[in-house]
């Protein structure tokens, strides 16, 4: 079974990837709703609550955790956080390593790495497969906003990622990696405002395609649907309004103790 350990319900994007590739597994995900999202707080403090998700999804009988959360991703890339139980998948170094292999010019933008650990986790690894490659990253704050509202379809939302991605424009980049699983609502007002001559990297489809060649079994290639339980430690108001845009079909919320 895969657990996902995300702060926020946008984890459940990466959730519908792995769906998509793997309709015949069973899936947890886990959103500390409570105290998520987890960007703007401080390392020691990610790192503990990163580690008592990983325990309640293995609890729950997860063989393998994908950190759908940006900010979990990179510790785990970076080797700060682990299980001995449990391998933790991070979704940056696919996607750098993608990234690494799609660029001609070996000029790559990230997109949402809205804080240094973030930031400082995709360049490290896209240096580990080539370090003469150029990276710059710009943040996207305001483009996760207008995705978690559904505003898509509004003028604003192109203007505000015209302008989160004007730096990443006068770089001349030919590669963008979505660093934040928020992105994908808005996938093709970025692509429109980026040019379509620059390839757009999603972390998550790469991971899941990866994880999906060395998952299949016998098991999970019947035809059967696999089993979705989705954990929050908060059940707000406002989160199957999120849940409906993040993720494509209708589910249940579970309390997580």
């Amino acid at each position: 079974m895969i657990g996902f350990i995300d702060s926020s319900l946008a984890g459940l994007e990466v959730v519908r990837a792995f769906r998509d590739h793997l309709p015949g597994h069973d899936l947890l995900f886990f959103a500390d709703t409570a105290r998520g999202p987890y960007s703007g707080k401080s390392l020691e403090t990610i790192q503990r609550f990163a580690e008592e998700g990983i325990q309640k999804l293995s609890d729950l009988g997860a063989t393998r955790i994908i950190a759908s959360c940006p900010a979990i991703s990179s510790l785990a890339a970076a080797g700060l956080i682990g299980s001995p139980h449990v391998p933790i998948v991070n979704i940056v170094e696919p996607a750098a390593e993608e990234a690494v292999h799609v660029s001609k010019r070996q000029q790559i933008g990230i997109l949402g790495a809205n804080n240094s650990l973030e930031a400082d986790a995709y360049q490290k690894m896209i240096w580990k497969f080539n370090a003469n490659a150029k990276v710059f990253t710009a943040s996207s704050a305001l483009i996760e906003s207008v995705a978690a509202e559904g505003w898509m379809n509004k003028p604003q939302a192109a203007m505000i990622a015209k302008k989160y991605l004007h730096p990443l424009r006068i770089r001349q980049i030919d590669t963008l990696i979505l660093a934040r699983p928020d992105h994908r609502p808005m996938m093709k007002i970025i692509q429109r405002k980026i040019g379509k001559r620059v390839r757009i990297i999603e972390p998550w489809e790469i991971t899941a395609a990866r994880t999906s060649a060395e998952s299949i079994t016998p098991e999970s290639a019947v035809e059967k649907a696999g089993n979705l339980r989705v954990f929050v430690t908060d059940l707000s108001f406002s989160l199957e309004k999120y849940a409906r845009i993040f993720y494509d079909r209708k589910i249940r919320m579970e309390k997580s103790s």
